[in-house]
């Protein structure tokens, strides 16, 4: 079943709105569709990636990609930003520059990059839609990410929100394991989570946030003497604490925090920005050797430990971020606000630009089925469960 749904994935890449049909137009309408479907509302943001991305393409132009959000208004001022990005590496024939060392130039379907990202997100906010949260929150769905995160920089650029008031991103990408032999040579069993142990991958945390870490007495923000170092490390422990908690392999969670090695993440711009935020993917993300690759399909990939995020993610929503009780918005920075106040007027547009109408829905259905297969070993966590022993 993996095979023949893998085979279904169309380019999805910010070129690919060359094509006929348009695999980034329609994972665009898809993704808004679902976020609509679980009772958020949704804008689109358009931005432009510079035409030097694209070498060895005949462009007039710098080439416009739009990022798809959606949004749970809180019952109080706070702000929580979800991530996880839409687009894949590009063929050959459209973008000599891109990276094709692996997939022979032929482009990449992108199950695991990064659609195990937008599944995970899917699966945790079907979980979440029922719990009345304090922050309001935000998902994000970027594009052009595989140019250099110019989908996150668009968000962060039109943001007008800082901390306090932003209490934290989670950007998630290549978030489950995959099947066989990795690029160290090494075999990657499947996750057997059932029981409560597992031989196989783990839960990554990073936020290593350029100079944020070392410089803990910086303070940032609005003031608070809250250091930005600090309030990364803040979210990082929640999110750990989140995962011991909830994910049947908490104990096998990582923390990154080397301020030196900067991973190429849609969390770089959070971090360069001053803004709290964690990039959470699995350890051997590095290691799946259909990375960048024109065979990244379902059929290598398992979803035991996308679910297990879930898991991490809801119960860290849950624990940290449920209303209850009075909010006392002197503390937390500001009133109560509606959704999107928290971007620059005018950066967010309610309805899509015209296309044409030869646009299907095979990279959307294909998303849809990455959601579904993750999602197939276990229900959706229920947040206000008890903890997993």
């Amino acid at each position: 079943v993996l095979s023949r749904l893998s085979r279904e994935f169309t380019q999805r890449s910010v070129l690919s709105a060359h094509l006929q049909p348009s695999g980034v137009h329609e994972a665009r309408d898809y993704l808004r569709t679902r976020l609509e479907a679980l009772g958020m509302e949704t804008r689109l943001q358009s931005f432009k990636v510079p035409m030097r991305e694209f070498r060895g393409v005949n462009l007039r132009d710098d080439v416009p990609a739009e990022n798809v959000l959606g949004c749970w208004p809180g019952s109080g001022p706070g702000v929580v930003v979800l991530g996880a990005h839409y687009d894949s590496i590009p063929d050959a024939s459209l973008d000599g520059a891109a990276d094709h060392e692996r997939g022979g130039g032929r482009g990449s379907p992108g199950a695991m990059d990064d659609g195990s990202g937008v599944a995970v997100l899917l699966h945790s906010l079907a979980a979440l839609r029922s719990l009345p949260l304090a922050p309001t929150v935000y998902t994000t769905f970027f594009s052009a990410e595989e140019q250099g995160s110019y989908g996150a920089q668009a968000v962060v650029r039109d943001l007008t929100v800082k901390a306090p008031q932003f209490q934290g991103a989670l950007i998630l990408d290549m978030t489950t394991e995959f099947k066989g032999t990795g690029s160290d040579g090494r075999p990657h069993p499947p996750c057997h989570l059932a029981n409560g142990a597992a031989a196989c991958d783990g839960i990554m945390l990073d936020t290593q946030g350029p100079g944020r870490l070392a410089d803990l007495e910086r303070e940032g923000g609005d003031g608070d003497g809250v250091s930005e170092g600090q309030r990364n490390l803040n979210l990082l422990n929640d999110l750990v604490g989140s995962a011991e908690a909830h994910s049947k392999s908490g104990q096998y969670v990582r923390v990154t925090k080397d301020p030196v090695s900067i991973y190429h993440t849609d969390t770089t711009p959070f971090w360069e920005a001053g803004l709290p935020a964690v990039y959470g993917a699995t350890i051997a993300h590095r290691l799946y050797p259909q990375w960048h690759d024109h065979d990244d399909t379902l059929r290598h990939l398992g979803g035991e430990l996308g679910a297990d995020i879930s898991r991490m993610l809801t119960g860290w929503l849950a624990g940290h971020h449920a209303a209850g009780g009075t909010v006392d918005l002197e503390r937390t920075g500001g009133e109560k606000a509606a959704c999107f106040s928290h971007f620059r007027d005018g950066a967010l547009t309610e309805n899509p630009k015209p296309f044409g109408s030869g646009e299907r829905l095979s990279a959307a259905a294909s998303l849809e089925k990455t959601a579904l297969a993750l999602g197939a070993l276990t229900e959706p966590a229920d947040p206000l469960a008890a903890p997993a022993e």
